[in-house]
């Protein structure tokens, strides 16, 4: 079942699919915080890299959802994708 807290976002239990997604994403951004491109274009480019260990994390997410509860289910997908670029966003303007 996917929990929610009472603010509306999607709560973070442990998964193996959250941590390969992470992992990826975390790579993505120390190598691409080198270069000159923005926090928010190394974003963007770290989530269509990460797509596979994406996918899996959404799989997971979706299967453990109460299916009476699509709607909410969707919302909590999507703030796993905000929290991503957030968390790539962070590790970037951390490393410059």
């Amino acid at each position: 079942m996917l929990v929610l807290f009472a603010s509306g976002t999607a709560a973070t239990p442990p998964l193996p699919e959250r941590a390969a997604w992470y992992d990826c994403l975390d790579a993505y951004a120390q190598v691409a915080a080198a270069g000159r491109s923005s926090p928010t274009t190394i974003a963007l480019e770290a989530m269509r890299t990460c797509s596979v260990e994406r996918k899996q994390l959404q799989t997971k997410l979706w299967q453990s959802r109460v299916p009476s509860d699509n709607e909410r289910a969707l919302r909590g997908l999507q703030e796993e994708d905000r929290a991503g670029a957030r968390r790539v966003v962070e590790l970037v303007n951390r490393a410059r």
